[in-house]
């Protein structure tokens, strides 16, 4: 399965794991990234 997620939120996603930040998101792509703590709104 191929996943598109938008440049911005790439950036997003980038800065996020980088500082080690808990992403807010209702985007269902950031699911695919492991690496990323968030929570689902």
């Amino acid at each position: 399965m191929k996943i598109l997620i938008d440049t911005n939120d790439i950036w997003i996603a980038a800065l996020a794991a980088q500082d080690e930040l808990m992403l807010f998101s209702r985007e269902e792509h950031f699911d695919h990234l492991p690496q990323l703590p968030q929570i689902s709104g």
